[in-house]
Order: C-alpha cells, then structure tokens, then sequence
C-alpha cells in the first residue's frame, strides 16, 4: 500500500538526473504499480518468500540484499541506499548524501532523539 507513493515521490526527489537502479523486494510481485521511470533510471522486482511473520520476511529481504550486494552491485555500482517503503520523499536528495557511511534517523524516532542546539 506504500509503494507506488514510495516510487512516485522517489522519481520527483531521490538523485533527478543520475542513473538510478531501483530493486524492490516483496512477496507480492504482482501488486507491484506501475511507476513511470525517468531515462537512465529503472525498476526491479525481486521475490521474497511469503511468510505469517514480518521478522521472517524482513531477515530473508536482508540475506536477498547481501547476496545481491555480492554477486551483482559490488563491482558495478558506486553507492547502495537501502530504504522502507513506508517513507516518502519531501524534497530534493542528491550528491549531498554520498560519502563512504550514510545513515538517518528514523521518522518513528525523530521524536526520542534531543535537539541540538
């Protein structure tokens, strides 16, 4: 149910203008929308094995993302973000996030972390 905001908000926002290879691991392929993709950009869909519990799916997604890491990415891409698709894209996110250790705070804790003032 978050995916095709996800998607549509990432094509508005996530890295304009740079290639872009998007992988989308779900047990549901086929609920998958359709998201126009912009040039140089692309969508993969990858199966994860269903399961009752969120903890075997979310521990599969990960094993799924090491090995993809491993036999596909490592040689070939220069950064690797790995994201919920219960998050949305409010503005711009480009080249100012690369560096060699990415990391955010998530929404659902944004509230626990002290300001820094």
């Amino acid at each position: 149910m978050f995916l095709k905001n996800f998607l549509e908000t990432a094509e508005q926002h996530f890295f304009v203008g740079f290639k872009v290879h998007v992988y989308v691991f779900t047990d549901q392929p086929k609920e998958v929308p359709k998201v126009k993709m912009a040039a140089g950009r692309q969508l993969t869909v990858r199966l994860v094995p269903s399961s009752k519990r969120w903890q075997e799916i979310s521990a599969r997604r990960m094993k799924l993302i090491q090995t993809l890491i491993e036999e596909e990415l490592q040689n070939h891409s220069d950064y690797i973000f790995c994201l919920d698709v219960d998050s949305q894209f409010h503005g711009r996110w480009g080249t100012e996030s690369l560096g060699g250790l990415v990391a955010v705070i998530h929404p659902g804790q944004q509230a626990l972390t002290p300001s820094r003032n």
